[in-house]
């Protein structure tokens, strides 16, 4: 059995119909990528609507409580350390916001006192004009800060610094029963009667 040979213009046939239809389907393609159809853009707009309106519910939503003389332990365990942070602060006003469908918690703090200590020895102690703790993030800002590294918790009652200075920004990040810390603009010295 002997296989014929397909002819010159056979073959240049095919490939004419076959580029025809690869350009007829391009330029539909196209046209469906590139040019907007009315019915398009009006969902478009109906789901920006929807989504202002929800934003609009969810700003209704949010509710806010004012507290006085707070006071907050937390407990984490590092490395089989145990560090301790006090805070305390002079007012604060909690505010609830609901956000993709879950609430998160932003406390914004006036006149605080932070105190960091790592089993009784390394305490570093901060006083600061304001601050916000955000939850669920587990994120502390605190602005304008004085701080101090102490030896000992016993070093509270006495002024007995061995490191002091101010810092523009403090950021504090809780995560996985670690801490992060983080002073922004931070000037120090060291105290020669601090050990």
């Amino acid at each position: 059995m002997k296989l014929c040979k397909p002819t010159k213009p056979l073959f240049w046939k095919a490939h004419i119909i076959s580029l025809a239809l690869f350009i007829v389907t391009l330029g539909f393609s196209l046209k469906q990528f590139i040019f907007i159809k009315k019915a398009d853009y009006d969902n478009y707009r109906l789901l920006l609507q929807k989504n202002l309106a929800q934003d609009v519910r969810n700003i209704s939503l949010q509710a806010e409580q004012k507290r006085e003389n707070i006071k907050k332990d937390i407990w984490i365990n590092k490395k089989n350390t145990l560090h301790h942070l006090h805070l305390e602060s002079a007012a604060s006003t909690v505010s609830f916001i609901p956000h993709l469908g879950k609430i998160n918690m932003v406390e914004n703090f006036s006149d605080i006192k932070l105190i960091l200590t790592e089993d009784d020895k390394n305490v570093k102690y901060f006083i600061a004009k304001e601050g916000v703790y955000m939850f669920p993030s587990y994120q502390f800002f605190a602005f304008n800060v004085l701080m101090k590294m102490l030896p000992s918790q016993d070093s509270l009652t006495e002024p007995h610094a061995f490191l002091s200075g101010t810092a523009k920004e403090l950021f504090f990040h809780f995560l996985d029963g670690k801490y992060f810390l983080q002073a922004d603009d931070f000037s120090a010295q060291l105290q020669q009667d601090g050990l």
